[in-house]
């Protein structure tokens, strides 16, 4: 278990468990880099944190992906979160990851 995790020590919750707790718990800034944004749980809790709580949200994404059918990545840049995308025909920004 993470010492600094809101729920240590509850070994039995699953891996978008923890993520979601890890969104919920942010409180000064949230910097994601994806290929995509397609789980509407984790598009609420972004939205939440920036709309609600007044945590600075940024995201970089792909522009192909961001096109894509369940691409949540237009909905966050209309409620004012800032989103770049990569802009290249040829590459793909394809990372995966979060810093709460």
């Amino acid at each position: 278990s993470t010492p600094n995790h809101p729920e240590a020590g509850k070994e039995t919750l699953k891996t978008i468990e923890v993520f979601l707790k890890y969104l919920d718990s942010t409180r000064v800034s949230l910097d994601i880099c994806v290929f995509a944004i397609t789980d509407d749980r984790i598009t609420r809790r972004i939205l939440d944190a920036h709309q609600h709580r007044g945590v600075r949200v940024r995201i970089v994404t792909d522009d192909e992906q961001s096109k894509s059918q369940g691409a949540d990545v237009v909905e966050l840049r209309a409620a004012g979160v800032p989103v770049v995308m990569d802009r290249s025909a040829s590459d793909h920004m394809h990372h995966k990851f979060a810093v709460l």
